[in-house]
């Protein structure tokens, strides 16, 4: 009986042996424990959710800055004026067409000269170059014409005939536009003329033929003078005879005791871009507006009026020259003389 019990004993030990070895799962192996259910339980949240309400994946990435081409000279015409710290100061017209910016300076500034060169130092190749700039005084006149846009790093220098100054122009990388920086090394020095559409009193400038004095304060306003004719007024206003304002490309005319030139070519390349009164304008009765491609000034006409202003295009320059001497009204107000 005993030899019985142990050869069965061997028989299920080897039974048990071959279930193992075969790789086959022992009718008495425990039953493999049910798999998780897909939907976490309330409460939890599952690794793969987790994962997708991460901020690093959902975070809306910045939008890419859309550079565009240079402006044309008929887009600077119709743009506005933005403030640079130092630029009115410095006698220097600043505009801006989208991302780009234009810094014209002009020779309105008696302690500075005439404005000579400008110098880039920093953040541009040394060939690049803007089509619509002249970093050598062209009569008078220097032109920097740059893109700002994230990642703007640019330095240039400003040179006249009695000194210099420096721009800088900073926009850090994956900034917003607020942290945009614009300004002139003397920015903090009190700002003088301001540019043609600018909001400062204008100042002294350049001379004409025939002036003599290369500064010039503006003059009081004219007393007890009507006011400015409308746009309907000035339309049934006969044209006034000043001479050389056909090829000017300007209207000229004279109602009451108001004149007004308004200038538009016809091609757009010798647009007035600026008008800078320099001589015998009033300090508020005097106005430039430039808008749509249309320059135009606005100023008393009065016994003993002599006032010079300054029409530039950006290439070349003429002055227009109003003049009443004491007496009669003369038949012709004026003219559009060449400067110096």
């Amino acid at each position: 009986m005993r030899a019985a019990s142990l050869t069965l004993l061997i028989i299920v030990a080897a039974g048990c042996s071959d279930a193992k070895d075969s790789g086959q799962p022992s009718s008495t192996a425990p039953a493999a424990s049910a798999p998780r259910s897909a939907a976490a339980p309330a409460g939890t949240t599952s690794t793969a959710t987790t994962a997708s309400a991460s901020p690093s994946s959902t975070a809306a990435a910045p939008a890419a800055f859309e550079a565009t081409p240079e402006p044309e000279l008929k887009e600077w015409a119709t743009s506005k004026i933005v403030k640079v710290p130092g630029s009115d100061t410095n006698s220097c017209e600043t505009r801006m067409v989208r991302e780009w910016l234009r810094v014209m300076c002009v020779n309105r500034n008696a302690e500075l000269g005439k404005p000579a060169a400008i110098k880039v130092e920093r953040g541009r190749a040394p060939n690049e170059r803007s089509k619509g700039e002249n970093l050598k005084a062209v009569n008078d006149i220097t032109t920097l014409v740059m893109p700002v846009r994230p990642g703007t790093d640019f330095v240039a220098a400003f040179s006249w005939e009695n000194g210099s100054h420096s721009l800088s122009v900073r926009w850090p990388d994956g900034t917003p536009e607020a942290q945009r920086v614009m300004e002139f090394d003397n920015a903090g020095a009190p700002d003088g003329a301001a540019t043609a559409g600018g909001d400062a009193p204008l100042g002294p400038g350049p001379v004409a033929a025939g002036t003599t004095s290369p500064s010039e304060a503006p003059l009081d306003d004219v007393a007890s003078l009507a006011a400015v004719p409308d746009d309907a007024a000035w339309e049934k206003t006969p044209e006034a005879r000043v001479k050389g304002s056909t090829a000017a490309g300007c209207e000229t005319k004279l109602s009451g005791d108001w004149f007004r030139a308004r200038c538009k070519a016809a091609d757009t390349t010798k647009a007035i871009t600026t008008i800078l009164p320099i001589k015998g304008h009033r300090k508020t009765q005097t106005t430039v507006k430039i808008e749509d491609g249309v320059a135009t000034l606005i100023t008393p006409y009065v016994e003993g009026t002599e006032m010079h202003a300054r029409f530039s295009t950006g290439s070349s320059s003429t002055f227009l020259v109003l003049r009443w001497p004491k007496g009669p009204k003369p038949e012709t107000i004026g003219a559009f003389e060449s400067g110096k």
